[in-house]
């Protein structure tokens, strides 16, 4: 296979699990709920390859979940995961922003800012983009790349598969002055009022995910019981 045939593949897998992922979390399939790979290649219009290839992808996400000989299953986080995994998340970050703020130079804070001001005027699609480079040009001067790597996939495993409910008007307008707040304090290198700040800015953010999956189930109870 080519190099191009392997990114075509690639592309091909990742489009196929966007549209999955929004099954999944818009309460098309309940918790626990197989997924027919037959019926789910004939509605998407895909192969069975990059079907399989999406469910893999989904299952880093905490979305899915493989079964060896019996096919994927949906597998919805609790609301406690999300909370629990949330507050550790706060808690790393936290400590890690103090040590970084000791260390950072004025092109770090001026990296900082150019990533603040990304996200001022980024569109949703980007959104996500630019608030990753935001948390990790606030972590860089510490120089601890292995535990941004952690952060970053603890990152994507909470945040990533529900895009569509973070994202919003109010949202963006309550994290860019929660982001303004927290640049302030970096850049005064006030480490204490930095780890306050950002575990509440982390937490808080988990807040929509946690809702959308509480909906959701209510939701689902609901039809189940009108049935």
């Amino acid at each position: 296979m080519s190099k191009e045939d392997q990114m075509q593949r690639g592309q091909s897998a990742r489009q196929t699990a966007d549209r999955i992922r929004d099954m999944i979390l818009d309460g098309r399939f309940e918790d626990g709920a197989p997924l027919r790979q037959s019926r789910l290649a004939e509605e998407l219009g895909v192969s069975r390859v990059p079907l399989r290839e999406a469910f893999q992808l989904l299952e880093t996400e905490g979305l899915v979940t493989l079964r060896s000989n019996r096919g994927a299953i949906v597998s919805l986080p609790s609301p406690s995961e999300i909370e629990q995994l949330a507050e550790m998340r706060a808690q790393v970050e936290g400590w890690l922003a103090q040590m970084a703020a000791s260390y950072a130079t004025e092109a770090d804070i001026a990296k900082l800012e150019a990533a603040q001001a990304a996200m001022e005027t980024c569109s949703d699609e980007d959104w996500s983009r630019h608030n990753i480079a935001f948390h990790e040009a606030l972590l860089a001067p510490a120089n601890r790349p292995h535990v941004i790597e952690h952060l970053r996939a603890l990152h994507q495993r909470l945040f990533q598969r529900f895009g569509k409910p973070i994202i919003s008007v109010r949202a963006r307008q309550r994290q860019l002055r929660e982001h303004a707040e927290i640049l302030d304090c970096f850049r005064r290198c006030d480490g204490e009022a930095l780890a306050a700040h950002l575990e509440t800015h982390i937490i808080m953010s988990a807040r929509p995910a946690i809702d959308h999956i509480l909906n959701s189930r209510r939701s689902q109870n609901a039809n189940k019981s009108e049935s």
